[in-house]
């Protein structure tokens, strides 16, 4: 998923736990993995209609076992969590030197609110398959 959803392994992963932010994370919706393409009638259709073409891909994908927090008219805006609820920020293998700081930065701000400071991971390319790893 690194090299898909995290700007090639530049980027980075939130882990939460969900359970500290049940009224942010209870609209997650887990995606349909089918061979076949949704069927959407774009002139009668509704906006409930295009839901399936919003979660579904292909079976191909299923090994991500992946949710979506789908939000109408939530384009671009940002998703709220409660901050007891970020547990873990897992770094891409190919992150750069600016965003780590950039963390590092927002981190030292958290703490001195008095919140819970995630643990730090970094992802490392495996040695010999094509696999990434967490230390």
């Amino acid at each position: 998923m690194w090299s898909h959803y995290a700007a090639n392994h530049e980027g980075l992963c939130f882990q939460f736990e969900v359970a500290k932010d049940i009224g942010t994370f209870a609209h997650a919706v887990p995606v349909e993995y089918s061979d076949e393409y949704p069927v959407v009638n774009w002139i009668t259709g509704s906006e409930a209609g295009l839901l399936p073409t919003i979660l579904r891909k292909h079976t191909g994908w299923s090994y991500e076992l992946e949710s979506r927090i789908v939000i109408p008219d939530g384009a671009r805006k940002y998703l709220r969590f409660r901050p007891e609820a970020l547990r873990g920020i897992i770094f891409g293998c190919r992150v750069k030197d600016s965003l780590i700081a950039k963390v590092r930065e927002l981190l030292a701000e958290r703490s001195s609110l008095g919140w819970m400071l995630p643990i730090l991971y970094a992802a490392r390319q495996h040695e010999s398959r094509y696999n990434v790893r967490h230390s």
